[in-house]
């Protein structure tokens, strides 16, 4: 299995498909595998194969910070990395922040619950690759 397929299959289970544009929990409009960008706009509509093209652009930079760690790690950070940026993921890869501390969201910032579940399952999936 490749870095972009496991990073897909983690990715598509935590942020699921929507072909019509929607507002996420901050009030960013999203589509597809939670992509967002000028790019999307209010009542927009995708197909599958466009929502994985937007996959494929918005990981390929997130591809190349985690290329030399095991790919189960590589592809929990990378969903780590599509959620909340790559320089919230330089952060982590360089222990200046650890997954936790990213749970809010908003202005002003409150927790979100579903981000608490994800950063635990994208932890656990870094621990249970077994290699630092």
């Amino acid at each position: 299995m490749t870095l972009a397929e496991a990073s897909f299959a983690f990715l598509s289970v935590l942020e699921g498909v929507r072909l019509h544009s929607y507002k996420d929990a901050v009030g960013i409009w999203t589509i597809g595998y939670g992509h967002t960008g000028p790019d999307v706009h209010e009542d927009q509509t995708i197909t599958f194969d466009e929502a994985f093209t937007f996959f494929e652009t918005d990981t390929q930079h997130l591809f190349q910070m985690v290329s030399h760690l095991p790919i189960q790690k590589a592809a929990a950070y990378v969903c780590f990395g599509y959620n909340c940026g790559a320089g919230a993921l330089q952060r982590v890869l360089m222990g200046q922040s650890n997954l936790l501390d990213f749970v809010k969201g908003g202005h002003p910032a409150v927790m979100i619950p579903n981000l608490v579940v994800r950063r635990r399952f994208e932890n656990a999936l870094i621990q249970l690759s077994g290699v630092a």
